[in-house]
């Protein structure tokens, strides 16, 4: 609804438009809790040892590979299939996964997408490969 009134307008309530659309984003990314956290995430590890930076990394990756596994059909089934364990999961054997190709996500979008639905946004790909993608995330993945 909003993309048939932004191109009805004329331009200069287009660019109002999209200045008003710039501040929420600008909200949503740069003056909000979670991007302080982030910031504060970063500037720790920057202190930190190789060893420790690592660990972070190897938890980071077992978090996300589980919450994928546990919500997301597309994940769970290829796990599965290639007898993999979220939990025990290391850069070498994720190189076992194939690439995702975009064409996939097209296919069946509702495979990629988590079963926790609240707080899901959808956003646009900026279609550097000529065709842009509608994605789901949450406003955490935003920042």
């Amino acid at each position: 609804m909003l993309d048939r009134a932004y191109l009805r307008a004329p331009v200069a309530v287009q660019n109002a438009m999209v200045s008003g659309y710039g501040l929420v984003l600008y909200w949503r990314r740069l003056a909000s809790r979670e991007h302080g956290r982030a910031v504060a995430r970063i500037a720790a590890l920057e202190a930190s040892t190789g060893e420790e930076v690592e660990a972070e990394e190897r938890r980071l990756l077992r978090d996300a590979l589980v919450h994928a596994t546990k919500t997301v059909p597309h994940y769970r089934a290829l796990l599965s299939a290639k007898g993999l364990d979220a939990e025990s999961v290391d850069r070498e054997r994720l190189r076992e996964l194939p690439l995702l190709e975009k064409r996939e996500v097209r296919e069946n979008p509702q495979q990629f997408f988590s079963e926790h639905t609240r707080g899901r946004h959808t956003i646009n790909t900026s279609g550097t490969t000529g065709s842009p993608l509608r994605v789901r995330c949450t406003r955490r993945a935003l920042v």
